[in-house]
């Protein structure tokens, strides 16, 4: 008995300095660690889950609880809502948002809309829901939010922050985002870079683009653009690779780095490599944007900007509760940007660590630390 105690106590200390939402170990893991049997480790997770210190989700695993959401407590339904044109990234959305919320004691049910449309109709809308996350694509219409704010619940945007007009909003800097691709590839001597722009022009895609081109310029270095003109609902995969086909039959594609605006559009380019015989990162390295789970497995790995969506789930589950904290009348826009991270893989020359170290401390705006090399 003293030692299940013991054991017990280590298992809730390390459980303890587990963020809220955060994957807890396996069982395996835990009987390994601890050197006991699976009834032992069993039993104690068993304790923790009626306790309400972790939640357990079918066929995804044991998160940590939210401190203010344990012993089950149901904090309401919160309805997401996703454009119908699934991918990888929208995927990893819901699923970092269903993690997060339920482990907070919420109820979080998708919706899915057109994604060729271009705003928000009130029968997209849900029946019930005691708040509402609407994953913006669309350029920014006024007038829809105007129709959005009107609604009792709180209603936060997503992938969007429109500055000035008072709406709960969050995203990553994508513009920050941008400007670490080109730092990067300064950083490793490179002149002759590139942008492809695969994914349809909006203002996340506007913004990545101009961190991106402003960073070099003030650096002196003047990249080119590629604009695959893809329109919504397209694939940005198949236009990317037509693009770069097409550039490098014509001999017009004579670059060193290239930074594509998302993982699909880095897909599409990577294909088109193999077959013009253009190594990758010998003779191309390449940046994407997203950190889709599907870099891991291409070959080479892709190199890619994080947009770390944990955070995002985190930042609209607390704008949630400001804005029920506060009348309706008085509920003011609520933001949040969140600090992207460069992930370093095979698609890019290795970083010279050193160097790289001491130039970005100088370098305004972004920082040194969100900078990894994934394994």
């Amino acid at each position: 008995m003293e030692k299940y105690a013991d054991i017990q106590q280590e298992c809730r200390e390390l459980i303890d300095r587990i963020p809220p939402g955060g994957t807890v170990p396996s069982v395996r893991q835990l009987m390994k660690r601890f050197g006991v049997s699976q009834l032992v480790i069993t039993q104690l997770l068993q304790e923790m889950k009626e306790r309400g210190i972790i939640i357990s989700q079918v066929g995804r695993g044991t998160f940590k609880a939210a401190a203010d959401g344990r012993r089950n407590a149901s904090r309401g339904m919160v309805s997401l809502l996703l454009p119908d044109a699934q991918s990888s990234f929208t995927a990893a959305i819901f699923t970092e948002f269903s993690r997060y919320f339920s482990s907070a004691g919420y109820t979080l049910k998708p919706h899915y809309h057109n994604y060729g449309i271009e705003r928000v109709t009130p029968e997209m809308l849900p029946a019930e829901s005691d708040a509402l996350i609407v994953y913006w694509h669309w350029e920014f219409d006024l007038g829809t939010w105007e129709h959005l704010a009107k609604l009792e619940y709180p209603v936060v945007l997503i992938n969007s922050t429109p500055q000035g007009l008072g709406i709960n909003a969050v995203s990553t800097d994508n513009s920050l985002g941008g400007a670490m691709a080109a730092a990067h590839f300064l950083n490793n001597g490179h002149k002759k870079i590139a942008m492809m722009l695969a994914q349809p022009q909006l203002g996340s895609t506007i913004d990545r683009r101009e961190g991106f081109v402003k960073y070099l310029m003030v650096n002196g270095v003047q990249p080119m653009i590629i604009d695959c003109n893809t329109r919504p609902g397209e694939s940005s995969s198949a236009r990317s690779y037509e693009e770069m086909i097409r550039l490098g039959r014509e001999g017009a594609f004579d670059y060193t780095a290239l930074f594509c605006d998302s993982d699909l559009g880095a897909l599409g380019v990577m294909r088109a490599c193999h077959e013009l015989g253009i190594s990758i990162p010998d003779d191309l390295c390449i940046i994407g944007f997203d950190n889709i789970p599907e870099c891991s497995f291409l070959h080479p790995a892709l190199s890619s900007i994080d947009q770390r969506l944990g955070e995002w789930a985190v930042a609209a589950e607390k704008i949630i509760r400001e804005c029920r904290a506060e009348s309706k009348a008085n509920r003011r826009g609520h933001q949040a940007l969140i600090v992207p991270e460069l992930v370093l893989r095979e698609s890019t020359r290795a970083a010279r660590a050193q160097e790289m170290a001491g130039q970005w401390r100088h370098m305004e705006g972004i920082p040194l630390e969100n900078i990894a090399v994934a394994p």
